[in-house]
Order: C-alpha cells, then sequence, then structure tokens
C-alpha cells in the first residue's frame, strides 16, 4: 500500500496541483473543472493517488451539481425511518452530525437538541480543528435552542461560546474560520456592530468564501443582509474570489496539465505494480 509520505514527497508539486484544482468549480471557472475532471478521473484509483483523486471530485461535485444532496420530503421521511430504531448512543456512534440535521428539518427540534449536547466537547484552541470540533457544535446547539423557542439555554450558549472564543482572540491566535464563528455568534446574539467589525477582521485575514456561511440561508445574518456595510464585505470578498479565479485561468494557460499530471500518474502506476495490488 502506497504511504502518504512516501507518495507525497515523489508526487511534490503535482500532488499539490491536483488538490489546489479542486477549487476550480468553486471559483466559478466550471469549464475548466469539467477539463480537469476528465484528467483526473485516469489518475489510478489506488493508495495516495486516490486520495488526492478523492479531493477533487468532492469539490467538484459540491459545485458543479450543488443540489445533488438535497432531500425531497420523502428523502427524508426514508432517511428518518432509518434511524426510528436506533438509540441515541448508536447515533453518537456512528457520528450523528447528520441525523441531528435531519431531525432539525423535520422539526424534532427536542431530540436534535438532545443529540447535539451529547456531542459536545471541549479542547483548547490551538488549530482552525478547534474552531470545527469546539466552536461550531456550539453555535449550531445555540441555533437549535433559538428556533426551538428555548431562549434562555440559547443564551447561556452563546454568552459561554463568545467568551471562549474573545478569550482565544485576546491570546493573539487568530484563526480566520475562528475569527468567522465569533462574528456568527455575535450576530445570533443581536450585536451587529460587532459581528460586522469581527467578519471585517476574518477578510482581512484571508477567510476564504468558503468558509463564511451562505448569507440567505444561514440564520445568524438575517439582520445584516440589508446594512451596507455587510453588503460591502461580501461584495469585497467576491472581488478577492474573482481576482484569484483570473489568476488561476491565466496560469492554465500556460500550462500543459496533462504533462504535468504524467509523471504523478506513471509513478502511482509503479508503485501499484511494485506492491502487488
Amino acid at each position: 500500500m502506497l504511504e502518504e509520505p512516501e507518495a507525497f514527497e515523489h508526487t511534490g508539486v503535482y500532488g499539490h496541483l491536483v488538490w489546489f484544482l479542486s477549487e476550480l468549480a468553486e471559483l466559478g471557472l466550471v469549464e475548466e473543472a469539467e477539463a480537469w475532471h476528465q484528467r483526473v478521473e485516469r489518475i489510478p484509483a489506488r493508495g495516495w493517488a486516490a486520495v488526492l483523486r478523492t479531493w477533487f471530485l468532492d469539490g467538484y461535485y459540491s459545485i458543479v451539481d450543488p443540489h445533488e444532496d438535497d432531500l425531497t420530503p420523502e428523502d427524508l421521511e426514508e432517511e428518518l425511518a432509518m434511524i426510528a430504531d436506533k438509540t441515541d448512543e448508536e447515533i453518537i456512534d456512528d457520528g450523528g452530525d447528520t441525523v441531528v440535521t435531519l431531525l432539525a428539518a423535520s422539526g424534532d427540534y427536542d431530540r436534535a437538541i438532545r443529540l447535539a449536547e451529547s456531542q459536545q466537547q471541549g479542547g483548547q484552541l490551538d488549530s482552525t480543528f478547534w474552531a470545527e470540533r469546539y466552536a461550531w457544535p456550539r453555535l449550531r446547539l445555540a441555533a437549535l435552542y433559538q428556533v426551538a423557542d428555548r431562549a434562555d439555554e440559547a443564551t447561556v450558549a452563546l454568552e459561554k461560546l463568545v467568551r471562549d472564543l474573545e478569550a482565544e482572540y485576546e491570546t493573539g491566535i487568530r484563526h480566520p474560520t475562528t475569527l468567522g464563528f465569533l462574528a456568527e455568534a455575535y450576530a445570533m446574539q443581536g450585536r451587529n456592530d460587532d459581528a460586522l467589525a469581527m467578519l471585517r477582521k476574518a477578510v482581512d485575514y484571508h477567510l476564504r468564501w468558503t468558509e463564511i456561511p451562505e448569507y440567505e440561508t444561514f440564520a445568524p445574518w438575517k439582520g445584516l443582509l440589508d446594512d451596507p456595510r455587510f453588503i460591502a464585505q461580501h461584495e469585497r470578498i467576491q472581488a478577492d474570489l474573482d481576482q484569484q479565479a483570473e489568476r488561476i485561468r491565466r496560469m492554465l494557460a500556460r500550462y500543459d496539465v496533462d504533462q504535468l499530471l504524467a509523471p504523478m500518474m506513471e509513478l502511482a502506476e509503479e508503485r501499484f505494480a511494485d506492491s502487488g495490488e
């Protein structure tokens, strides 16, 4: 089996290029993404090359066909039937994030909240993973409290989350993802000025557009959608995105990408042959 360190050492820039270009479709370069889709599908689907291939295809399909995973009422009913006989413990052992979303979509806020509460994790903020594993679950739980009309619990959850994030911000740990979560928490508290100020800092720290919630659908931002300052931030992010897309378009025009990928594909095939897979 091809191990990650060895593979990455040998594939070098080729592997990184495939991973990076998984964002083509997200940047709006759909034609270029389709061309890369055809090329990347030829990478042998084993070992580390398979991981790179999966990264690209996941990013491609999630943007080119963004509604692929949308649930119809019938789909939702079928999914809920599959977990009807499962205990909370069994659901948590299986991960539980998707189930929380399904339950909330069906209006079963009590069980969604119960599962979300059981998934809470502690920890110290030392990387973006802290924001994902600590801040995001608590932000989601606070949102569930709000839609379930459990205002007191929502207030307590948000106050604790904001205290923790502000404390880490003061230490100098300012990953843009964490700043984005703090901006969302402020917005959920109705602190629009603070939310906008923190979002501005997040953008200054190069917050990628994929790390910002969907404005039209994510509840914390609804009170800000008509604020000229918020609109200006959104336009600034979009302008940066357009510039990045143009830089990548020019880069692709300079290279024969099939030639760039050839050494990586040859190495993968050679390693697979040596391993006897």
